[in-house]
C-alpha cells in the first residue's frame, strides 16, 4: 500500500479482510476437488443434480466472504455489504472509525459499517502498533486528497449479484425437480 493517493494506479484500491479471502478460496478449492472427483468417477447424475446447488452455495460464500469490501476511488468510496452497495462521496465522510470493523460516519449523522473491511489488530498482541491501521490510514489519505464534489451518498441493491443468485436458485430447483436420483 502507498501513503500517497496520487501515486496510486488509476484502478481503484479494494480492501478486504485477509481471513475472508483465505476462507473463500478454501471453499472454492474444496468444491473443485469434490466436483472433479464426481466427474472422474463418471457420476453424471450427481453432477447434473447438484452442480447448480453447489454453485448457489459458492455464490453465497462469494457474497459473504469475497464480494463484501471497500473500494477506494478518487472522488468517492464504495462500501459493499453483502448485497447492498453504498456509494459515499469523500466530502460526505465526517469520520472514519476503527472498531472491530471500519465504520464510516457521514455528514448527515448516518453510519455505514464496512463488513468486508480488514479487521483491526487485537490490542495486547506483541508488536501491535498504536494508532490507526494501514487500511484506515489509506482511507484518510484518500479522503484528504479527494476533489470537491456536491454529490450525495446513495445506497442500493447490487442487482447483478442478485440476478446471478436468482438464476442459480432457479437452476438448482429445476435440477432437483427434473433429474431423478
Amino acid at each position: 500500500m502507498t501513503d500517497r493517493p496520487e501515486a496510486r494506479s488509476p484502478r481503484p484500491t479494494v480492501l478486504r479482510a485477509t481471513s475472508s479471502l483465505v476462507a473463500f478460496w478454501a471453499v472454492v478449492g474444496l468444491v473443485v476437488l469434490l466436483m472433479a472427483d464426481a466427474a472422474l468417477r463418471g457420476s453424471l447424475d450427481f453432477l447434473l443434480r447438484w452442480s447448480a446447488l453447489v454453485g448457489l452455495v459458492v455464490w453465497g460464500f462469494w457474497v459473504l466472504l469475497y464480494h463484501s469490501s471497500i473500494r477506494i476511488e478518487r472522488d468517492h468510496l464504495v462500501v459493499v455489504n453483502l448485497l447492498r452497495v453504498h456509494l459515499i462521496p469523500w466530502r460526505q465522510v465526517r469520520a472514519i472509525v476503527e472498531k472491530p470493523q471500519i465504520r464510516i460516519e457521514l455528514a448527515d449523522g448516518t453510519r455505514r459499517d464496512c463488513w468486508g473491511a480488514p479487521f483491526a489488530s487485537r490490542p495486547g498482541l506483541r508488536g501491535r502498533e498504536t494508532g490507526p491501521s494501514p487500511a484506515v490510514q489509506l482511507l484518510e489519505s484518500a479522503r484528504e486528497s479527494a476533489p470537491e464534489s456536491g454529490a450525495v451518498a446513495s445506497s442500493g441493491w447490487d442487482l447483478r449479484a442478485l440476478a446471478v443468485g436468482c438464476i442459480l436458485l432457479a437452476l438448482a430447483l429445476l435440477a432437483l425437480m427434473i433429474v431423478r436420483p
